[in-house]
């Protein structure tokens, strides 16, 4: 009787893992890096290429925000499945089901190969289900490994999560690398997935000065889903500057009732009126009332005491008041959520949020 008490429920669990890794819950394979033996020679074995290349990935998609299903966590980091199966010591059943035809959405085979002209990184792609094999190739220029790590990053992600490439481009400046992952992201995306393309491609014409056509792509995103937080702020922005702040407002207001209407996750509840103040507080500042900017920018940090963009908005507005003190507070602030050394993926607003509401700053080139 004990036994089955303790052993049943595994069992019965043990079958439900299979029954999802024969195809309820896809994943997609990185097989390790196939090193040459002058790569290996030089210490740049097997096991080191593939965490360079895992970590290039993991940089993108560990991107933090919940208005996204982020499908590139199964390579850099484990899945539920996988964790679940090796708290159960039957993960190499698991992985083994996985592989079996239709259980596999792309499997990638990155290998380096000597040629007479140099390394070359030969990363090949199959889609099981589809029987579609694709085959690209990355120079090594010189002793530059780390680029080609960078490439064959971006080539894994355009096919496996072009959405969350799509963010970091923004989020990095890289307005021509973001203008092709969004191209990407429309074309092989649908329903809410689109729709967050869509407000991808609203937030980079914005960045590219076009706040007419932002104007038109983002209403069309707000059509899809009509509480969808992200698309109504950075058409806030949009309409500040097309038919300015009064309008802006009003999708600021329609996105208040869907507020009230308590659909959202109880994170989302806390941040959009936070990234909504923000938006607000700019208004306020462009219209010369800085008490209403310090105001609502001070209903900002309250809620998400980590929004480095409202602290530095703060720093502005009470120079603008000549309250250098209260301002010198909100610099040190603002420094120190966006050093070099913290991390990027921690508590901060939720940067999908944050590419709505902060005006983006191209990289140069871009």
């Amino acid at each position: 009787m004990g036994f089955e008490l303790v052993f049943g429920p595994l069992v019965v669990l043990s079958g439900m893992l299979v029954g999802f890794a024969l195809g309820v819950d896809t994943v997609n394979i990185l097989q390790p890096v196939t090193a040459t033996a002058a790569m290996d020679q030089r210490g740049l074995s097997s096991e080191v290429a593939t965490r360079n290349l895992v970590t290039n990935i993991a940089q993108v998609a560990d991107f933090d925000t919940e208005f996204h299903e982020v499908g590139a966590k199964d390579i850099a980091g484990d899945g539920f499945v996988e964790s679940v199966a090796r708290a159960l010591s039957i993960d190499e059943t698991v992985l083994a089901a996985r592989r079996l035809p239709g259980a596999i959405a792309a499997e990638f085979q990155p290998e380096f190969i000597e040629r007479d002209s140099g390394t070359v990184l030969r990363l090949r792609i199959t889609r099981p289900a589809t029987g579609v094999h694709l085959v690209e190739e990355f120079t090594v220029e010189g002793d530059a490994f780390e680029p080609v790590f960078r490439k064959a990053s971006r080539a894994i992600l355009v096919v496996i999560d072009p959405v969350t490439l799509a963010m970091d481009d923004l989020w990095q400046g890289d307005l021509v690398s973001a203008g092709q992952s969004i191209e990407r992201a429309l074309r092989a995306t649908a329903g809410q997935q689109r729709q967050v393309a869509e407000t991808l491609l609203g937030i980079r014409q914005l960045a590219e000065g076009d706040a007419v056509t932002a104007e038109r792509t983002l209403r069309a995103a707000i059509w899809r889903r009509t509480d969808f937080a992200p698309a109504h702020l950075a058409l806030a922005r949009a309409l500040a500057q097309t038919r300015g702040p009064d309008a802006a407002r009003a999708v600021l207001e329609d996105l208040d009732l869907h507020a009230a209407g308590g659909t959202w996750s109880e994170r989302a509840a806390r941040e959009v009126p936070a990234a909504a103040a923000y938006v607000r507080a700019r208004l306020a500042a462009a219209e010369g009332d800085w008490p209403e900017a310090v105001a609502l920018l001070h209903q900002a940090t309250t809620a998400v005491p980590t929004f480095a963009a409202a602290h530095e908005a703060l720093v502005e507005a009470y120079l603008a008041q000549r309250e250098a003190p209260f301002a010198e507070y909100h610099a040190q602030t603002a420094l120190r959520l966006t050093a070099p050394d913290v991390p990027r993926f921690d508590d901060q607003l939720d940067h999908m949020l944050q590419l709505a509401v902060t005006p983006i700053r191209p990289r140069p080139g871009s």
